[in-house]
Formats: structure tokens, sequence, C-alpha cells
């Protein structure tokens, strides 16, 4: 804490301490104690620790209905989709439960995912931290995030985990 409240001009001690600022506004503060905080605390959870494995997936060729089946079962939102090769399993996207509820609705329950599954898909590496997951899963708007290590997940032959 001191080292923290150090730069805004208090002090104090490891697990205590005390800053008083004059001449800047909330927000200037308040952007000042972030950048402190970013580069003070390191993260400690990388997505290695927060993934969950393995990670339930579905290949393009499994219907609408079936999918949703696994949501519903596994309580999740999103299903990765892959597809076997010679060497395991491979990436090929992801499909939301609002995309299957929507075919549902529409009657397409027989349709296959690959009609519907989001086939551009942002990932991690297993040793990424929480602000680069963070910034992924935001930018790029996905509800789920492969971990990958390069062309496979860690722990398993070559299906991803997220």
């Amino acid at each position: 804490m001191a080292a923290i409240l150090g730069r805004l001009g208090g002090g104090g001690h490891a697990y205590a301490a005390a800053a008083t600022v004059k001449g800047q506004t909330l927000a200037q503060t308040e952007n000042q104690l972030l950048e402190i905080l970013y580069d003070k605390i390191k993260a400690r959870r990388l997505a290695r620790q927060l993934m969950s494995s393995p990670a339930i997936s579905v290949e393009p060729e499994v219907s609408c209905e079936h999918a949703n089946h696994l949501l519903t079962r596994y309580n999740i939102n999103a299903l990765l989709v892959t597809e076997k090769t010679e060497g395991g399993s491979e990436l090929r996207g992801y499909i939301t439960r609002q995309v299957i509820e929507k075919a549902l609705f529409h009657k397409l329950g027989a349709v296959p995912v690959r009609a519907y599954m989001n086939t551009e898909v942002a990932s991690v590496g297993p040793e990424a931290d929480l602000p680069e997951i963070q910034k992924k899963i935001i930018e790029n708007k996905q509800r789920i995030l492969p971990v990958m290590e390069g062309n496979t997940s860690p722990g398993s032959s070559r299906a991803p985990t997220c």
C-alpha cells in the first residue's frame, strides 16, 4: 500500500497507507491510481488456472437441436465447434445459446450448427493473464474464449480448452 500511495504523495506500510491528493479532479486521480495499480500489481491468475477443461464441443454436422440439449445439460451458453482431423480435432468456430434458440424458434432444429456458427474465434495461450483475457473477450465480443497452446490446448491432443 505504501508503494502505491507513495506515488500519490502519501505513505504508510505494507497493509495500510493514506494519501491526500490536491490540485486534481476525481477523474484524474482515479486514472492515476489505476495506472499505478496496473504497474504495481501483477495478475496472479492465468488462463491455465481459470479455464474449464476439457472443453465441451460439438462437430459441425451436429444439429442445432442436439447442441441445445448439450447447452442445457452442461448449463453453458456457448459451444466450441471442432472437427476431427488426422492429428486430432481442430477448432472451426463457436455457437451461442442465443443463436441456437433463434434457430429452434424458427423450426430449424435439424439444421447443422455449421450453418450458424461464428467462424471468427479469438483465443489466448495458457499463460495469458486476466487483463489479456478480458481484452480479447471484450474486443471480439465472444462468450467463449478458447485457451490454445499453439494449435492445441494444454493437456489434450488437439481439442481446444476454454
